[in-house]
């Protein structure tokens, strides 16, 4: 339970977008869409990009919710009340913008920028070995290549789709920022996972431990992860 007391409350139009997008992402996840997740929708105080939502019980009443957004860490409330009102318009908005029509030429247009600018980005990151295509059904995809990763011993990628190139360059930028970009590909993939990576494959540094806890909760040493994460250091080495 979390003291709310001081929290701004979100409006019903500042949690619709919410709503939305949690529709979306479970049916994402039920139909298996090629972006596994949707990104979350921006913090609705700072409007900067969130990486993870965690909600908790607040202490006003029993109507009470907590939203806090990462990594800028704004905390605020909302009524359950009122996302239960909204729940129908949030998945009529939701089917909506999965069956929203794209014209060919606009899709073709829309599709080269996209993958001149995903290029751009693992050219100018000096991670050009971390891209990886392939061809379906006529159609090119691009990939991460996150083998070992996120699980001992094995072959593994995640794909790059037009929706989730903001999250590549907020990676990059971010990733950039430490002075550790060759940590893009995996830091892209733990966040549209929403997954820690496994602790063999953990960064060593103390700020790009951090870009990786953000992703996801801890994960459990075992199968698939048999080492832990290891001591963070600082960028010189140090402890």
């Amino acid at each position: 339970m979390t003291n709310s007391t001081s929290l701004p409350a979100l409006t019903g139009e500042q949690l619709l977008p919410l709503l939305v997008a949690d529709k979306l992402r479970h049916q994402q996840h039920d139909y298996d869409h090629p972006l596994r997740l949707a990104p979350l929708p921006p913090c609705p105080l700072c409007q900067s990009d969130v990486t993870k939502q965690t909600f908790t019980l607040g202490m006003g009443d029993l109507d009470e919710r907590v939203l806090t957004c990462e990594p800028c860490g704004h905390r605020m409330t909302y009524s359950l009340r009122v996302a239960e009102q909204l729940q129908g318009q949030a998945q009529r908005l939701a089917v909506q913008e999965e069956e929203q029509p794209v014209a060919a030429e606009a899709t073709e247009a829309t599709e080269l920028t996209f993958f001149t600018r995903v290029m751009e980005i693992f050219y100018l990151s000096d991670n050009r070995e971390d891209l990886i295509w392939h061809v379906t059904d006529g159609r090119v995809h691009l990939s991460v290549n996150v083998s070992d990763i996120f699980a001992w011993g094995g072959a593994d990628a995640e794909e790059i789709t037009p929706k989730a190139l903001p999250v590549l360059e907020k990676a990059w930028e971010d990733a950039k920022a430490i002075g550790q970009e060759f940590l893009m590909a995996p830091l892209y993939a733990a966040r549209v996972r929403g997954e820690r990576p496994q602790g063999a494959a953990y960064p060593s540094t103390a700020a790009a431990q951090a870009l990786f806890d953000a992703c996801g909760p801890e994960r459990e040493v075992g199968l698939g992860n048999p080492r832990p994460v290891p001591t963070p250091v600082d960028a010189e080495g140090g402890r």
